[in-house]
């Protein structure tokens, strides 16, 4: 990752908590200097704008996610471990997102922000998918899962984040991704202890 200076972490920090919050349309680069304790003049030394920020926001957030699946993925913990823990890395990768949030990234193509996430995407699934097959090869998870497709529709799925009547369905936004994350790595079959 990236080194920052104190200002810079500092307004990723209050665009995170408020795009997590409030999603990304309904706050405003004076709220961000607000919460930040800092001046305009700030942040547009190191944001052109409210879209660079939010992209600047989302790549941090990938890259510690991506660090902290490496490291599991890489570790010697049997598959049924690594895919509670699996599940739990993408629980607190989710929590406190809005569903304002999810909307404005997925739904909305003006502001480029879906363009971004799904470049983003791509980029973190082609490790991803090393990563499984690093795994799959280990016998951690079933040699006969075909990985691109699990990926592909695993990816797929998120497309519901748009779908407001979903995520009510699951309970809400962090509800939502647990589930999904549930059923791809259980299916619905209960579990024996």
């Amino acid at each position: 990752m990236k080194k920052m200076s104190k200002s810079e972490r500092m307004l990723l920090e209050a665009g995170k908590d408020l795009f997590w919050k409030y999603g990304f349309r309904r706050v405003g680069v004076e709220e961000i200097c607000a919460k930040a304790g800092l001046s305009r003049m700030t942040f547009y030394r190191y944001f052109k704008d409210k879209t660079e920020l939010a992209k600047a926001v989302f790549s941090h957030e990938v890259e510690q996610a991506m660090a902290d699946f490496r490291e599991l993925m890489r570790s010697d913990l049997p598959g049924p471990e690594k895919v509670k823990r699996m599940l739990e890395l993408k629980a607190a990768s989710a929590k406190h997102i809005s569903k304002d949030f999810l909307l404005d990234f997925y739904q909305h193509n003006d502001t480029g922000l879906r363009e971004y996430v799904e470049k983003l995407s791509a980029e973190t699934w082609r490790e991803t998918l090393e990563l499984f097959h690093h795994n799959q090869a280990q016998g951690v998870f079933r040699a006969d899962l075909n990985l691109p497709f699990f990926l592909a529709f695993s990816q797929k799925m998120m497309d519901l984040a748009a779908d407001e009547q979903f995520i009510a369905a699951a309970g809400g936004p962090e509800q939502m991704i647990m589930e999904l994350s549930k059923l791809l790595a259980f299916g619905i079959a209960g579990q024996k202890d």
